[in-house]
């Protein structure tokens, strides 16, 4: 995230993102380590002060990227992942979470995108 944010700073579709270096962002931040998954390890620090924090293994280097809070639905947050080959989009899943942070217990929900033209092979 850090590379594609400093390849492309300021573009709509990002949130700002650096390497860890202690720092913190003026709005919100949230510190993710670099080799980690499903939620662990995460530390959440919001504009309104509040903070939210996962436990897990992965110690290291992280990054910080600019808090961009999940909407909460009927006590859920859901998050979508989409998954592009290419320039095709290929698949989402959809991940919903009791927690602002997403981790490996959330509901999930795949969702294939069928392509009706002729079958294409993506590698």
């Amino acid at each position: 995230m850090p590379l594609l944010w400093q390849r492309n700073v300021g573009h709509p579709n990002l949130l700002e993102a650096h390497f860890d270096d202690g720092s913190t962002l003026a709005s919100g931040w949230v510190r993710k380590p670099l080799f980690s998954r499903e939620g662990a390890n995460i530390e959440m620090h919001l504009a309104d002060g509040s903070t939210q924090r996962s436990d897990g293994p992965y110690d290291g280097p992280a990054i910080i990227q600019r808090a961009h809070p999940l909407t909460r639905f009927e006590g859920g947050y859901p998050l979508i992942g989409s998954w592009v080959i290419g320039d095709h989009a290929c698949g989402i899943g959809i991940r919903e979470d009791d927690s602002a942070i997403t981790r490996d217990s959330a509901r999930f929900v795949p969702h294939a995108i069928v392509d009706e033209a002729p079958t294409r092979i993506y590698v």
